[in-house]
Order: structure tokens, then sequence, then C-alpha cells
């Protein structure tokens, strides 16, 4: 869908977080899926045109394990980035450090 959206120069999309709620999926799961999905293609993205992409999220567990994984992976990356600028002389590893759409 991120792709899609982007070939059809669409510069916002939103989804909800798919089966955890009736169809009983594990939050953590969806949480993991979805974040890490997300903030890879907008890592990854050298000019992307998606500059908004919200999780619909409808309850207090759901948001929860969001929080905590959105919360874990901001950790990483911001370790990566002072990581990267060590070895790049003080330059960004990627052009995107805090990727566009997301909110920390």
């Amino acid at each position: 869908a991120l792709h899609i959206a982007e070939n059809n120069q669409v510069p916002s999309i939103a989804f909800p977080a798919i089966s955890s709620g009736i169809f009983g999926v594990n939050k953590d799961l969806v949480a993991v899926a979805m974040t890490d999905t997300i903030l890879n293609y907008q890592f990854r993205s050298l000019a992307p045109v998606l500059s908004s992409i919200r999780i619909v999220i409808i309850d207090q567990p759901t948001f929860s394990a969001f929080a905590k994984h959105f919360s874990l992976r901001k950790s990483e990356m911001e370790e990566r980035r002072t990581v990267g600028a060590g070895l790049t002389h003080g330059a960004s590893p990627h052009p995107h450090p805090h990727p566009p759409g997301i909110t920390y």
C-alpha cells in the first residue's frame, strides 16, 4: 500500500491496526509488523512522497503496544544515527534522520 500510494503521488495515508481487535491477533505482533514496515519504508526512501502516515488505533491496549514499539525503534534509530554520524565524518547516515510523517 505504501508503494502504491507513492506511485500515485498520494501525500498521506492512514491504516487501521488491522486484526488487533476482533480477530485477536497479538497487539505487539501487529505493532511490530506495522511500525517496522512504515519506518523502514520512510528510512529507505530518498525522496518520500508520503508526508503523513497514520495508524488508526481505537483502544488503549493497542495504543500501548504501538507506543512501546515506536519508543524502542526511535531509540534504535537515534543510536544508529549517532554511530553513523561518527563513521561519516559528521554527516547523517541517511538523508532523513527523522523520517517525514513520523512524530516522536
